[in-house]
């Protein structure tokens, strides 16, 4: 996340804790950087 703004990276970091927290094993399934660059609309009612 080099060159993105401390929010987006903070948010990113929390988008992924919680998806990490949801799977049944958090060495077996990966957020991957379509689903952090979707997370936000899809809580926010968008997706």
């Amino acid at each position: 996340m080099r060159g993105d703004s401390w929010e987006d990276a903070a948010r990113a970091g929390a988008i992924g804790g919680a998806y990490a927290c949801g799977t049944a094993g958090t060495h077996t399934s990966f957020v991957d950087a379509p689903t952090l660059d979707g997370e936000p609309a899809r809580v926010a009612g968008g997706g």
